[in-house]
């Protein structure tokens, strides 16, 4: 009873000592600080990599699709890139929006990216904190460049190094931790590999990124407070605290969206079973592998990472059509009408929950676009018609032509419905401060929505009052106006359909081309505006009586086609189609 008394005491004691030695305040500081700049320089990082090599990511994910193989090597560049399994995986849901890629695309680029985030504990496991001050200050100094592509490399350059930096304060901080029994007891107990399993998951969930989790065991590995086993399950559980951020991008979102969520989910945690029951063999393998080539114990931490992401990504590999049909058979396209896809008033190739690297904001936004031109085109396409074929003494055709008129404001509501969505999305893209040729064709495409909605507004404000006009005056136009009219809206059709042909098919020559018609058409319509004047010479009464009415319809028309010379400008000054499709 007195030796255990005795013990207690010396504890006690050691416990008093420990309480006014440590710094908590520094301590805590320390750590939270640590945190900051290695998040924050992640960030920068992966957003400096995003935005000088996003533009060779869509030419990745569409060129090299041929196998599963091919894409899941893209899947391991995407994610160098972008630093992220995450990221890559909600850019994966907004290249499928925008039918960039299908959905069975995605899963062998996904079981890729887990590869790929293994490069960036490989890189974090350097020992070279002590030199970390070096990249900081190179890459202030270059960020301050005009250039964007030296702009870009100073950023990446400059997150590189607070990465180090953090890791280097943080490490400085946890070492402390070593001192207090019990912390060290509480990680010396955690040899359940469900719970490190568990609290791998949480944590990750919580800091939403598995290279800080990774950084944070490294640190701990470091200073002896956990071993090969003990970080194991840890590993693992942080690739599934990835699936939390997918989980939440995809709510709101469509059926591909939702099934790309599910791939990611399924992948990781099909994965995480299979080689959580390996536990054994694989902890053998990995500290045998790290004795061989006398790695570090921040090194042994990476290699968990690059043990399991290899290892689950070629596993699975061979079973991606399996994982692709159970996906689909589970999550069935909605049969409510927010989700029948192609209906006016609903946003087709954008998703407002994902902001991702430069071409695909671009490459959707143009899609939008698009469909809003063939949406004013269908409602020019309606007015017109009701008013070039009127015929007073139709009564069925006036009763149809004013149901259609009625449906119209709808049509416009919804087309301003879609433009207000895609404004949104693209002034929240502004914020990430893109290269300037991006924000240039942002610019760009602002422009292009202004133009497109002041074609709708002439059909809404202007055409649809002057066949109720014709209405009240129950007269048509002369047969010679008439038939010029057709032929000039004729012309505007066209002019229609070829711009959404070029749009889509993101062909900016056949759109120059186009545009130089337009301004040739231009010109007719002061010649329609003379060859009625002199029929107002002939004392036709039934041209008299629509002289307004005619007059009226030709400025329309005129402003019509200047505002589509003025749109297909837009897209060559800005650059829009020919940089999207590089």
């Amino acid at each position: 009873m007195a030796s255990f008394l005795e013990k207690k005491k010396t504890k006690d004691n050691t416990l008093s000592t420990m309480a006014t030695t440590i710094d908590w305040f520094a301590l805590t500081t320390g750590i939270l600080g640590g945190l900051v700049f290695f998040l924050y320089g992640m960030e920068l990082l992966s957003s400096a990599l995003k935005s000088g090599l996003g533009d060779y990511i869509r030419i990745l994910i569409t060129k090299f699709n041929s196998s599963n193989f091919k894409m899941m090597f893209t899947g391991i560049l995407v994610t160098v890139i972008t630093q992220s399994t995450g990221a890559t995986t909600v850019m994966l849901m907004s290249f499928v929006e925008a039918s960039i890629m299908r959905f069975a695309e995605t899963v062998p680029v996904i079981l890729g990216a887990c590869i790929g985030s293994s490069v960036t504990s490989q890189i974090i496991a350097f020992d070279i904190a002590g030199y970390a001050i070096v990249p900081v200050i190179v890459g202030f100094f270059m960020k301050a460049s005009k250039k964007d592509g030296f702009r870009d490399t100073g950023g990446a350059i400059f997150g590189f190094g607070l990465v180090f930096f953090g890791m280097q304060l943080l490490g400085r901080s946890v070492s402390v931790l070593k001192d207090i029994p019990e912390f060290t007891e509480a990680i010396a107990s955690a040899h359940n590999p469900l719970l490190g399993l568990l609290v791998g998951t949480i944590g990750t969930c919580i800091m939403q990124s598995t290279g800080m989790f990774a950084g944070i065991l490294m640190v701990f590995a470091k200073e002896g407070l956990i071993n090969t086993y003990q970080a194991y399950p840890l590993v693992i559980g942080s690739t599934l605290g990835t699936c939390l951020l997918i989980v939440i991008a995809s709510i709101g979102g469509t059926t591909q969206s939702k099934r790309t969520m599910m791939a990611h989910v399924l992948t990781k945690c099909v994965g995480a079973v299979i080689f959580m029951l390996l536990i054994k063999p694989m902890v053998g393998a990995i500290e045998w592998f790290s004795a061989a080539v006398d790695c570090s114990p921040e090194r042994q931490i990476a290699n968990i990472h690059l043990f399991f992401n290899v290892g689950e990504a070629f596993t699975l590999l061979p079973f991606c059509n399996v994982f692709v049909k159970i996906i689909e058979r589970w999550i069935k396209p909605s049969k409510d009408k927010s989700s029948k896809g192609k209906t006016a008033g609903h946003l087709k190739f954008i998703d407002l929950n994902v902001i991702t690297v430069p071409p695909t904001v671009i490459e959707s936004s143009i899609n939008e676009t698009a469909t809003l031109i063939k949406l004013s085109s269908r409602m020019f396409d309606k007015a017109t018609n009701a008013i070039e074929n009127f015929d007073p003494e139709n009564i069925d055709d006036k009763r149809e032509n004013l149901k259609l008129f009625k449906k119209l404001p709808d049509k416009a509501e919804a087309f301003k419905y879609v433009e207000e969505e895609v404004r949104n999305y693209l002034l929240q893209v502004g914020k990430k401060g893109y290269a300037q040729s991006i924000t240039q064709q942002i610019y760009g495409i602002f422009s292009i929505l202004e133009q497109t909605e002041r074609i709708v507004d002439i059909v809404q404000r202007d055409l649809m009052p002057l066949y109720n006009k014709l209405c009240r005056l129950d007269l048509t136009f002369s047969d010679e106006g008439k038939s010029e009219i057709k032929v000039y809206v004729w012309e505007i059709n066209k002019f229609f359909r070829e711009i959404f042909t070029a749009v889509d098919k993101r062909d900016a020559k056949t759109l120059a081309a186009i545009g130089e018609s337009i301004e040739l058409t231009k010109r007719n319509s002061e010649v329609l505006r003379m060859s009625h004047i002199k029929r107002l010479w002939t004392n036709d009464q039934n041209v008299i009586a629509t002289h307004e009415v005619h007059t009226v319809l030709i400025e329309c028309l005129s402003n019509i086609t200047t505002t589509l010379a003025s749109i297909v400008a837009t897209f060559g000054k800005a650059n829009i189609l020919t940089k999207s499709n590089e």
